[in-house]
């Protein structure tokens, strides 16, 4: 696991910056819903194509249970949901840009695509995953910045719909949770 503290910092990071992400820091931190509502697990369909759990980036001054209600309003277009506990984490990596020229510690990789002149850092990203229930649906609006659509599913359909390799393994991991 990479540690964030050895990013060469230009100033003052805030523990908030470090804990969710900062250009400078090559790690991230979100929160993640395993939502049920009547025997089916939510999934949401990315505008980048992705079929995936829903899972959010906490805001500053905003606890964990704050961040998985705006996330069930945000992602899922749901008002209530019944935070049961936490049930486990992935750890997956995506590519944030770099949106100007940082001095960055040895192990931190630039990455350059073809055909593209940007770089890119390699950013580990931790998300602690909590079951929650879905008494009843709203007609939200989501967010469609962040979803395309939200997929009610049973558990069997959600293996062969999730696109992220790390949450497949995931579901396998807490099935007995969902089915019970």
């Amino acid at each position: 696991m990479h540690d964030p503290n050895l990013a060469k910092l230009n100033g003052e990071l805030k523990p908030y910056e470090l804990f969710i992400g900062h250009q400078e820091v090559p790690f991230h931190f979100s929160v993640g819903l395993v939502a049920l509502y009547e025997g089916k697990v939510a999934l949401i369909k990315t505008k980048w194509g992705e079929v995936r759990l829903p899972s959010e980036t906490p805001r500053e001054d905003e606890t964990y249970k704050q961040t998985l209600l705006r996330l069930a309003k945000e992602e899922l277009g749901v008002n209530e949901i019944e935070i049961s506990h936490y049930i486990g984490s992935t750890t997956t990596f995506f590519l944030r840009p770099l949106f100007k020229e940082l001095t960055l510690p040895q192990d931190v990789e630039l990455i350059h695509l073809q055909g593209n002149e940007k770089s890119y850092v390699r950013v580990e990203k931790t998300t602690a995953w909590f079951l929650a229930y879905v008494s009843q649906l709203a007609d939200i609006e989501v967010d469609p910045e962040e979803v395309k659509e939200v997929l009610w599913v049973t558990v069997t359909e959600a293996f062969s719909l999730v696109t992220v390799a790390e949450e497949i393994g995931f579901l396998a991991k807490i099935r007995k949770f969902i089915e019970s």
